[in-house]
């Protein structure tokens, strides 16, 4: 037998293969270890494997391995730009990790699939197994290269029985459209190219955080891989204004043996996708959903790649539908990880699809994966290197860890010299309530934000908890906000509490803000002013939705030049109860009219005024809900503009 053994220690180290094809025949095989295989046209792995390993890599000389690819701790396989197809009997191999924790859900995509190019089985999975056959119970970093199939069945739990892996049915989902299908039949059914699937895990210990290895094998996927929006349309008269947010979620993951990188990715998948959502699971102890934990990382992309992120909030479900956040600072047992747009192998995310009719019912609508999304970033632990621990006596290293890993091991560029290198300014506030749970808002300056949605920069929330804020209002929530920045901005914050609660507000993570600008957080109903570079803002609320009370501003009341025509001299107040929009006008400022643009920028109402007073009524009854720029003009053609919502 004979095979090629790659193997090198240093992470920048590439092999490449760029004239011709790869072609790999029989038995000989390519074991990959710790770097990279870039070929740059077509694969052609000729020959199927036709008995089963012992592990050895053909030591004993007796082994049939086939025409394999073997990629082994951190090792990637990256082809060219191009849409070779490849070819072949044999496999490319590669472990991917998931927690053990047997109630927890594991968000997955396959590197690999079908020889045909139609996507992947889950009955292609197998089971790594050690050099003497035993089960590899935990570590991605295995030398081994033996395996099984893994045993499918609709027993309520993932086992391990007689050292085979079990994997139960009721827990295999997959959203592809606007709608979460559940994987009944791994055997037949399959998942597209470019799509993820969710699966729980494997362990009987109670919270189980140890990291089990699961064998993707098949036909590496390569070149474009294509996801047309196909929703249903949307019944008579509907609106697609009005549909549900879960409809605009699709669960997709990275569909390549390599790191996909979102800022490439992004770039041509404009003004399709809002943000990217992947899931970190808690401290799960039950199947029942009334008693699941677990939390949505945020993170969004635009074109030019400054990304921004955001750690997951834990939602522990108590049971009998009430919410609780018991716990949630505890990071022992919730760590912060922020993803970041390198996407390890295997790894699958949920994207928001940008609100616009033009995206959800056009059918021609497509979200395309490239090789040039591809990178040869090498995955690394915090101090650089591979994370490898002790031998676990039959030669193979292990690894251990969480099966989200974004943000973890992989190594990238510096993010605040590349945010002020692109000429953006950025804070979070930090809102804690009754020291158990911390919630994050995210404010972003540039000259390109706009008064509407801007993708990539601006995110609603994956979920709600119970205690939570907002950027804007409950009904059209944001955490993270974009503006251009001026001293005369005010922006709302809504704080929604189901219970009595402490809140602290504080702000940190400044990067690119001059030391003289303040950020100060307004008590609009006791009308104070707390300068939150210099102290913490802290309250006891009551139980309720504080909409109109609440908003961050760069001066206070006292030291605006109210001889300035700007939008801090009125207060807009959408009354959804009676229908109207309300802007006061406590100054007596001369305008000569207020006009009403949705987000696209059309005109949908406009209020000529003839006389001044200090409030003008604006009827909402014909507007549909939604994000409004409100544009008051003066009678000396002076304007400001300020973002309202309409939720009647």
């Amino acid at each position: 037998m004979n095979r090629i053994i790659i193997c090198l220690v240093f992470f920048t180290s590439i092999i490449k293969i760029q004239a011709q094809d790869l072609i790999i025949k029989g038995d000989n095989f390519i074991y990959v270890d710790n770097t990279v295989l870039y070929v740059n046209k077509g694969i052609d792995l000729q020959d199927k494997q036709t008995n089963s390993l012992d592990g050895s890599m053909g030591d004993d000389g007796g082994t049939t391995n086939g025409s394999n690819i073997y990629l082994r701790s951190g090792a990637q396989l990256i082809q060219g730009d191009n849409n070779y197809t490849n070819r072949g009997e044999g496999n490319v191999s590669i472990l991917v990790g998931g927690t053990a924790n047997k109630w927890s859900y594991n968000f997955f995509s396959s590197p690999v699939g079908l020889s045909d190019g139609s996507g992947y089985k889950l009955n292609q999975l197998d089971q790594p197994l050690k050099k003497n056959g035993d089960a590899l119970t935990n570590g991605i970093s295995s030398k081994s290269i033996n395996s099984r199939d893994v045993v499918f069945s609709t027993s309520h739990n993932n086992i391990l029985n007689n050292d085979k892996l079990q994997i139960s049915s009721r827990w295999l989902f997959k959203k592809e459209n606007e709608n979460w299908v559940m994987i009944n039949n791994p055997e037949g059914s399959k998942v597209n190219n470019g799509f993820g699937y969710m699966s729980k895990g494997l362990g009987e210990k109670d919270n189980d955080r140890s990291f089990h290895p699961y064998e993707f094998r098949g036909l590496q996927n390569n070149g474009d891989i294509e996801i047309p929006l196909d929703f249903i349309p949307i019944e008579d008269g509907d609106s697609y204004s009005e549909l549900d947010d879960d409809y605009l979620y699709l669960l997709l993951g990275n569909p390549y043996p390599s790191i996909l990188d979102l800022r490439k990715f992004i770039a041509d998948n404009k003004n399709i996708i809002e943000s990217f959502h992947f899931w970190q699971a808690g401290d799960d102890r039950s199947h029942s959903f009334g008693e699941s934990e677990g939390g949505y990382a945020t993170l969004t992309v635009p074109v030019d790649g400054a990304y921004e992120a955001e750690a997951a909030t834990f939602k522990i479900l108590k049971g009998g539908g009430v919410f609780g956040n018991d716990g949630n600072n505890d990071e022992e047992k919730f760590p912060k990880k922020n993803p970041r747009p390198l996407v390890p192998i295997g790894q699958g995310f949920l994207v928001k699809l940008h609100h616009s009719e033009e995206n959800i019912l056009n059918s021609s609508k497509k979200i395309v994966f490239k090789n040039k999304h591809r990178s040869n970033k090498k995955r690394v632990s915090d101090n650089g290197k591979w994370q490898q621990n002790e031998n676990n006596g039959d030669g193979d290293t292990i690894e251990t860890g969480d099966f989200f890993r974004p943000g973890k091991d992989i190594k990238d560029d510096d993010k605040e010299t590349l945010l002020t290198s692109l000429g953006y300014s950025k804070f979070r506030l930090n809102l804690n309530f009754n020291n158990e749970l911390d919630k994050k808002l995210v404010m972003t300056f540039h000259d390109n934000a706009t008064d509407g949605f801007d993708i990539g920069l601006e995110a609603k929330p994956p979920m709600i908890t119970n205690n939570d804020v907002f950027w804007g209002t409950k009904n059209n929530p944001l955490i993270f906000l974009a503006n251009k920045f001026d001293k005369s901005l005010s922006l709302p914050i809504t704080i929604d509490l189901n219970t009595q609660q402490y809140v602290e507000i504080n702000v940190y993570d400044l990067i690119n803000i001059p030391d003289n600008t303040q950020i100060y957080l307004h008590d609009i109903l006791t009308d104070t002013y707390i300068n939150l570079r210099d102290q913490n803002f802290s309250i006891n609320l009551d139980k309720g939705t504080y909409e109109n009370r609440f908003e961050i501003t760069f001066q206070e009341n006292s030291s605006l030049n109210q001889t300035d025509f700007n939008v801090n001299l009125f207060k807009i107040i959408s009354d959804n109860k009676n229908k109207k929009l309300l802007v006061y006008n406590p100054k007596l400022k001369s305008i000569k009219s207020i006009k009403l643009y949705d987000t696209s920028g059309k005109e949908v109402h406009r209020l000529m005024i003839s006389k001044t007073s200090n409030v003008y009524e604006i009827s909402t009854s014909n507007i549909s809900n939604g994000v409004f720029i409100a544009k008051i003009e003066s009678t000396e053609n002076s304007s400001c503009s300020k973002r309202v919502i309409i939720n009647k």
